[in-house]
């Protein structure tokens, strides 16, 4: 009876072990698909990006926020917007420079509309150099501004 008890006790112990194998593998996958989301926080989103989205509204909420290089933020800036060809301020930085966009949800008032524009303007993106110096790179709806960082 022991050598059943010591067989069954080892099956249970493979089960478990293969049991706990598979939660850390799918908790490593949910955090690494969190992680390419932009879901898991930059530390220039909770400092000096925060604070420019609390000044224009005290309420805003850390949305996503991805880190790239200067150089394929410069890439994004300037093609995110067909119609519109743009000159990125941040072409006069290092290409290589780690750059970190910070998206915030919040309600940003005072803007200035343009005919026909949308005023909903929920999302704020801002952009947080290695330096620690911020940009806004855009005000706007959240549809037009999805939770997407650049692409390599």
């Amino acid at each position: 009876m022991p050598k059943a008890t010591s067989k069954s006790a080892m099956i249970g112990a493979v089960v478990l072990a293969s049991a706990l194998v598979a939660a850390a593998a799918g908790i490593f996958t949910w955090y690494q698909a969190q992680a390419e989301a932009g879901f898991l926080p930059q530390p220039e989103c909770s400092g000096p990006g925060l604070a420019v989205a609390r000044q224009a509204d005290p309420t805003a909420q850390l949305a996503a926020s991805f880190a790239t290089t200067v150089q394929q933020f410069v890439t994004w800036e300037e093609t995110r917007n067909a119609s519109v060809k743009p000159t990125s301020p941040a072409r006069r930085r290092d290409p290589g420079e780690r750059l970190v966009m910070c998206y915030y949800d919040g309600t940003y008032t005072g803007i200035p509309t343009p005919p026909r524009a949308s005023t909903d303007y929920s999302r704020m993106i801002v952009a947080v150099m290695a330096d620690g110096s911020t940009r806004v790179v855009t005000v706007g709806p959240k549809a037009t501004n999805p939770l997407t960082g650049p692409t390599p």
